[in-house]
Protein backbone atom coordinates (compact mmCIF):
# COMPACT_ATOMS: atom_id res chain seq x y z
CA UNK A 1 0.00 0.00 0.00
CA UNK A 2 3.20 2.39 -0.09
CA UNK A 3 2.71 2.91 -3.78
CA UNK A 4 1.21 6.54 -4.34
CA UNK A 5 -0.55 5.06 -7.60
CA UNK A 6 -2.95 2.71 -5.43
CA UNK A 7 -3.44 5.79 -2.65
CA UNK A 8 -5.72 7.72 -5.26
CA UNK A 9 -8.15 4.98 -4.97
CA UNK A 10 -9.13 5.60 -1.59
CA UNK A 11 -10.25 8.97 -0.45
CA UNK A 12 -9.74 8.64 3.20
CA UNK A 13 -7.92 6.46 5.46
CA UNK A 14 -8.20 3.76 7.30
CA UNK A 15 -10.78 2.30 4.92
CA UNK A 16 -12.41 -1.02 5.06
CA UNK A 17 -11.46 -3.66 2.03
CA UNK A 18 -12.70 -6.17 -0.08
CA UNK A 19 -15.00 -6.75 -2.34
CA UNK A 20 -17.22 -9.76 -4.02
CA UNK A 21 -18.98 -9.98 -1.05
CA UNK A 22 -21.75 -12.46 -0.22
CA UNK A 23 -23.95 -12.17 2.84
CA UNK A 24 -27.31 -12.05 4.48
CA UNK A 25 -29.54 -8.31 4.90
CA UNK A 26 -29.52 -7.55 8.50
CA UNK A 27 -31.37 -4.29 8.01
CA UNK A 28 -33.11 -2.42 5.14
CA UNK A 29 -33.55 1.30 4.71
CA UNK A 30 -36.37 3.20 3.65
CA UNK A 31 -37.65 2.89 0.13
CA UNK A 32 -36.28 -1.15 -0.17
CA UNK A 33 -39.79 -2.54 0.26
CA UNK A 34 -39.17 -5.13 -2.02
CA UNK A 35 -35.94 -6.35 0.10
CA UNK A 36 -36.31 -8.39 3.57
CA UNK A 37 -34.41 -8.94 6.82
CA UNK A 38 -33.10 -12.72 6.25
CA UNK A 39 -32.95 -12.21 2.04
CA UNK A 40 -29.35 -13.97 1.48
CA UNK A 41 -27.72 -11.46 -1.14
CA UNK A 42 -24.23 -11.77 -3.41
CA UNK A 43 -23.00 -7.75 -4.10
CA UNK A 44 -21.39 -7.12 -7.35
CA UNK A 45 -18.12 -5.46 -6.76
CA UNK A 46 -19.09 -2.08 -8.60
CA UNK A 47 -21.85 0.31 -7.44
CA UNK A 48 -23.95 2.01 -9.90
CA UNK A 49 -21.67 5.30 -8.96
CA UNK A 50 -18.27 3.84 -10.97
CA UNK A 51 -16.82 2.99 -7.65
CA UNK A 52 -15.84 -0.29 -6.41
CA UNK A 53 -17.10 -1.73 -2.72
CA UNK A 54 -13.92 -1.69 -1.22
CA UNK A 55 -12.69 1.52 -3.01
CA UNK A 56 -13.67 5.28 -3.37
CA UNK A 57 -16.62 5.66 -1.02
CA UNK A 58 -17.75 2.38 -0.36
CA UNK A 59 -16.39 0.16 2.56
CA UNK A 60 -15.51 -3.14 2.12
CA UNK A 61 -16.84 -6.65 3.17
CA UNK A 62 -13.93 -7.10 5.27
CA UNK A 63 -16.04 -5.17 8.12
CA UNK A 64 -18.72 -6.69 9.65
CA UNK A 65 -21.29 -4.72 8.55
CA UNK A 66 -21.38 -3.54 4.45
CA UNK A 67 -24.07 -0.87 3.08
CA UNK A 68 -25.03 -1.37 -0.39
CA UNK A 69 -27.72 -0.39 -2.89
CA UNK A 70 -29.56 -1.44 -5.59
CA UNK A 71 -26.13 -3.30 -6.93
CA UNK A 72 -27.46 -6.32 -4.40
CA UNK A 73 -28.76 -9.31 -6.22
CA UNK A 74 -30.81 -11.68 -4.43
CA UNK A 75 -28.65 -15.14 -4.27
CA UNK A 76 -30.51 -17.83 -6.42
CA UNK A 77 -32.57 -20.42 -4.06
CA UNK A 78 -31.35 -23.71 -3.37
CA UNK A 79 -27.40 -22.15 -2.47
CA UNK A 80 -26.06 -23.84 0.77
CA UNK A 81 -23.60 -22.32 2.98
CA UNK A 82 -19.91 -23.49 2.42
CA UNK A 83 -18.67 -22.58 5.93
Amino acid sequence: MDDPGWMSMFPRIPMTLGHGNAGVISEVGEGMGHWSVGDRVGLSSMMPDGDAIGYGAWDGGYGPEVRATEAAARQAGGLRSVW
